[in-house]
């Protein structure tokens, strides 16, 4: 999950500022980087990325001069992943000198890109936990590394006729059993390849 902060110019919208026009705003200046990520990781084959968080303002009559955004790039490929993410610094490097606004981008969690797990093992650890082999009906990240040619397994706790309604729940003996069958699958991974 990476976070860049945008640090501008603080003013009211009732006062005289040439300096500071409305149009750049802390908020505008990130809704531009949102954009501008939007369409470049189109330019990318096996990449996604997700804005989940923007935070910015906290008064109607005043420029904001402080806004925050979290999002995540997905990918199979380290290399796509630190291409799109050079992309992404040298647009925010622009912005601060078009906008004399000055953007921090952190790293808050780095999943890097999943190892492909052969097809034969996938198959064995499946036969050995008895997992269901098969096309998850729902939508989760499997769909993503499937259409990546990469095995996936997907198992949980809960009815998937419930899932995300009013009445969703989860049994507590289901959940620990599935916690530890979790365990164990990765215990088993490990065995494997580390």
């Amino acid at each position: 999950v990476l976070t860049p902060v945008i640090k501008g110019i603080i003013a009211f919208q009732f006062m005289n500022h040439d300096d500071v026009p409305s149009k750049d705003d802390a908020i505008n200046i990130i809704a531009k980087l949102i954009t501008f990520i939007e369409k470049e990781q189109e330019k990318f084959e096996n990449l996604t990325s997700n804005v989940g968080i923007v935070i910015g303002g906290d008064i109607v009559n005043r420029v904001p001069d402080y806004t925050k955004m979290e999002f995540d790039i997905r990918t199979s490929s380290l290399g796509e992943y630190d291409r799109f993410l050079a992309v992404i610094k040298e647009k925010i490097k622009v912005l601060q000198s078009e906008y004399n606004a000055k953007i921090v981008l952190t790293k808050n969690l780095e999943i890097l890109p999943l190892q492909c797990i052969d097809k034969k093992n996938i198959e064995n650890i499946s036969k050995k936990f008895d997992l269901k082999v098969g096309k998850f009906p729902g939508g989760c990240e499997a769909g993503y590394y499937e259409n990546l040619n990469s095995p996936t397994i997907v198992f949980g706790v809960g009815n998937l006729e419930l899932a995300h309604k009013p009445n969703e729940f989860i049994v507590v003996d289901d959940y620990i059993k599935y916690n530890n069958l979790l365990l164990q699958v990765i215990n088993e991974i490990i065995k494997i390849y580390y």
